[in-house]
Parts: C-alpha cells; sequence; structure tokens
C-alpha cells in the first residue's frame, strides 16, 4: 500500500473523530491523539522488530501508521481548539 493512501485516510478519521467529540476539552482530544499516536508508533516498531520477511507485516505496519498519523492530527487539532 502507499503510504499516501494511509495520510488521507488517516485525515478523514481524524476530522470525523473531531467532529464526534466537539463536547470533549481540547486536553482530551490531545490526550485521545497521544494514545493513538502512541499505540501506532508501537504496533509499527513492534512489527518491524519481529517480522522479517513476512506477508502481513505491511499491511500491520499501514495499520500502525495509520494509528500513527491519525492521534498526531488530533493533537494537532485539539491545539488549535485550545488556542481558538
Amino acid at each position: 500500500m502507499n503510504l499516501s493512501i494511509f495520510m488521507i485516510i488517516s485525515i478523514v478519521l481524524s476530522i470525523a473523530i473531531y467532529k464526534l467529540s466537539q463536547s470533549q476539552t481540547p486536553i482530551q482530544i490531545m490526550l485521545l491523539g497521544f494514545e493513538l499516536t502512541f499505540i501506532g508508533g508501537f504496533i509499527s516498531i513492534w512489527v518491524h522488530m519481529n517480522t522479517v520477511n513476512a506477508k502481513d507485516a505491511p499491511v500491520v505496519i499501514g495499520i500502525g501508521y495509520l494509528f500513527f498519523f491519525t492521534g498526531l492530527l488530533l493533537n494537532m487539532l485539539g491545539f488549535i481548539k485550545k488556542i481558538k
């Protein structure tokens, strides 16, 4: 899979999560983003370290990147909401 596809999906996902969490405080949105970033980074690093030539490794790494980028975008959206 191409990384740009995961970026587009993560942008759509982060905007959807942000719209659903409008009643949340910016700190709660940023904490959710941090958790998603941590989980995505952990999944990606763990798969990189434990699989060398597995068939499913690119898919799992892509899902990790999806969580990672969605978490980063949620952090940015929560920070922008906090500034306003």
